[in-house]
């Protein structure tokens, strides 16, 4: 093993120090797909583009102690983690070697868990609700996404600035809604970038910016809560992220509750669960 990353409880320790005592933080998850537009490949909501990679290998190059770049290459299979609900993906190995030696990463490098928010939000959810009401929930922020504002208020709270991108290829109308972001930056605490590949462009660039934010690339935990099926943990148990929400939400009606389905989620996951998967 040359490269690492950190467990979920020590990402959310690591997080929690620097955001006590540093008014610019800055979290950016770096998945499989982010990896593979890096060599110049696209995603599943982002067509390859040159001038995409050449942002995203930007945004990996910052080195900076208040930057915390979490990594999909071995980070552990924490409690509670099956193949394809945030188990390290199968191609572990193939990640690893396209950091070590096409973008230079040195062995032993030792990154953030990358599905630090989504770990808690399955498995310990009293502790994403501590982080948010510290940090997130009270403080002045921007959303940059496309989930619907009052779904996203449901996670977050009040959002003072919401600025909507597509919810496919982002990034080709980056030019259109970024200059929104810079117009409202001025007068937020917290900037919630979650435009799939896009948003590691939005991290580069507000970074070199030299925005004092708290920037937390929160990734398809919205996806949960909207109950969209982009990803196998949504599908299996992405019904458990309600109980993050703000209270209250089970009166609005935009949160679906299927209990019978979701009982058979919860023995589907169990039954491979046990059968160590």
């Amino acid at each position: 093993m040359h490269i690492s990353a950190k467990g979920a409880l020590q990402t959310l320790d690591t997080l929690t120090e620097a955001m006590e005592h540093h008014k610019r933080v800055f979290f950016t998850r770096f998945g499989d797909g982010e990896i593979y537009v890096m060599e110049g490949k696209g995603t599943a909501d982002q067509q390859a583009a040159d001038v995409l990679t050449q942002e995203m290998r930007k945004a990996w190059a910052i080195r900076h102690p208040q930057y915390f770049k979490g990594v999909s290459v071995n980070y552990p299979r924490d409690k509670g983690m099956i193949d394809g609900v945030l188990a390290p993906f199968p191609q572990n190995e193939e990640l690893e070697h396209i950091l070590i030696d096409q973008m230079g990463e040195a062995p032993g490098s030792v990154y953030e868990n990358p599905v630090v928010f989504h770990y808690l939000t399955l498995f310990r959810p009293e502790l994403m609700v501590q982080f948010l009401e510290r940090f997130v929930r009270p403080r002045p922020k921007m959303f940059i996404g496309s989930v619907p504002q009052e779904l996203v208020e449901l996670v977050f709270g009040s959002i003072d600035y919401y600025v909507q991108t597509p919810a496919k290829d982002a990034y080709h109308s980056i030019d259109e809604w970024y200059p929104k972001v810079l117009e409202h930056l001025p007068k937020v605490a917290v900037v919630l970038p979650t435009a799939g590949a896009a948003s590691k462009a939005v991290q580069e660039r507000l970074w070199h910016a030299g925005a004092q934010v708290h920037s937390l690339d929160i990734g398809s935990l919205v996806d949960a809560v909207q109950q969209q099926g982009t990803r196998r943990w949504i599908r299996l148990l992405g019904h458990r992220s309600r109980r993050i929400l703000v209270p209250g939400w089970d009166k609005t009606g935009l949160v679906l509750q299927q209990p019978l389905k979701e009982l058979k989620q919860e023995i589907k996951y169990s039954f491979h669960r046990l059968l160590g998967r």
